[in-house]
């Protein structure tokens, strides 16, 4: 039996994402052949049961694309979840946060059955941007994450990690994950996002951010857990850290895996980036 960590439901797009990175990880894994549009009641359950069945402790509401472009199929899976009897207490949603900005959507239903939110962030002007929105959702009892995309459009104010705490500490975040820019194993190397990320040299700048915070946690942090998969969760100045050099699945042994994924074609995955990883 496989085991897993969270359930990652993707939500179907309905159109280009709003952020349109450079580096775009989907962009270089390719597009999902006969998507839908919406899941069906069944599709959804049937990947909650599976995953609660594999041990997963949280469902992550993501997607290919910004997943707040598409609300009712959002809707769809936190009724799922809400109303069958193997729910998930813990509901992430995954957001490059630019919906959020407005402060009427943040008064919409979906944010009632939402625990935890993480809102992706590569530049100083969208840490400028995104720091009232932290601020609001804290007020409203979400746990936030920082995650916190290391490109060059960092560089300048936010190029140090004690800088990025600061700014954690001033929009009452709660977690920060900073994450390294990678390309795929083995697809989408000759994709425009693949080049910009060698061009940028986002390797050696995560690296450097890298090192930054181990000397700063070396000197004040503390370990609070080890993840299954290497990674240490320490608490700095209050901010519990995390730092991956992956974007992907990876690092899975034999029988667990990191997420199980529903993916677009309404099929149920262990790899973003092989159709091979199927599952059901």
């Amino acid at each position: 039996m496989i085991k897993a960590q969270n359930l990652s439901i993707s939500v179907p797009e309905l159109g280009p994402c709003t952020k349109k990175c450079p580096y775009c990880i989907s962009k270089m894994t390719g597009a999902i052949r006969n998507p839908v549009t919406r899941y069906s009641r069944d599709q959804i359950l049937n990947a909650i049961f599976f995953a609660k069945d594999a041990g997963a402790q949280s469902l992550l509401i993501t997607g290919k694309g910004e997943p707040l472009q598409n609300l009712e199929s959002v809707d769809d899976i936190l009724r799922c979840n809400h109303y069958c009897n193997k729910s998930f207490a813990n509901v992430e949603l995954q957001t490059n946060g630019l919906w959020l900005q407005k402060p009427e959507n943040l008064e919409h239903s979906i944010f009632a059955s939402i625990t935890n939110i993480a809102i992706s962030v590569d530049s100083v002007k969208g840490l400028i941007r995104m720091a009232p929105v932290f601020n609001t959702l804290h007020d409203m009892g979400k746990v936030t994450r920082l995650t916190l995309n290391v490109t060059p459009m960092l560089q300048t104010t936010m190029g140090t990690f004690k800088s990025i705490i600061h700014y954690c500490i001033d929009s009452q975040i709660n977690q920060l994950l900073m994450r390294k820019i990678t390309k795929p194993a083995k697809k989408g190397h000759n994709t425009l996002q693949a080049k910009w990320i060698d061009k940028n040299k986002c390797a050696e700048l995560y690296d450097s951010f890298n090192l930054g915070m181990h000397k700063a946690l070396a000197e004040s942090g503390v370990l609070l857990r080890s993840l299954n998969h290497g990674e240490g969760v320490w608490d700095y100045h209050g901010i519990s850290c995390v730092a991956v050099d992956y974007c992907l699945q990876a690092k899975t042994q034999a029988d667990e895996t990191r997420s199980l994924i529903l993916m677009e074609d309404g099929h149920v995955r262990t790899h973003w980036d092989y159709e091979s990883s199927i599952i059901f």
